[in-house]
């Protein structure tokens, strides 16, 4: 059953904090640090009714991304996001809501919730 409604399966991957260590020209050791691997993630809302949805998370420091509606009123939006946990919430008609298909929430800090996606550092 998916979480979050991505497109890939669950896993949190720990390789991504690990520090990199390579030798420079003059043999001086240097540190680089990993960057998550973006990953294609694909965010859903069945909402038939409404005439504008976006989607908002920490994964985009919740600025607004427009979503699109299929014409049986799924609305749709695929992105590409840092591997690792994320919380998210849909602006359906200036309304904020959590993700009714995936059970995962955190609490925003407003009486709410965000929903959770976890998105892995690798692919299936």
């Amino acid at each position: 059953m998916p979480v979050g409604n991505r497109t890939n399966r669950s896993a949190i991957g720990k390789s991504a904090a690990r520090p990199l260590r390579t030798k420079t020209a003059n043999s001086k050791t240097r540190t680089l640090r990993r960057v998550s691997a973006a990953r294609t993630f694909t965010f859903r809302l069945q909402a038939p009714e409404a005439r504008d949805v976006a989607v908002a998370g920490s994964f985009n420091n919740w600025a607004l991304r427009s979503m699109r509606r299929s014409k049986n009123g799924l609305w749709s939006a695929t992105l590409r996001i840092a591997a690792g946990i994320h919380e998210y919430k849909f602006l359906a008609d200036h309304q904020w809501l959590e993700d009714p298909e995936n059970p995962r929430k955190a609490p925003d800090n407003h009486g709410g919730y965000n929903s959770v996606c976890e998105v892995p550092d690798h692919p299936d």
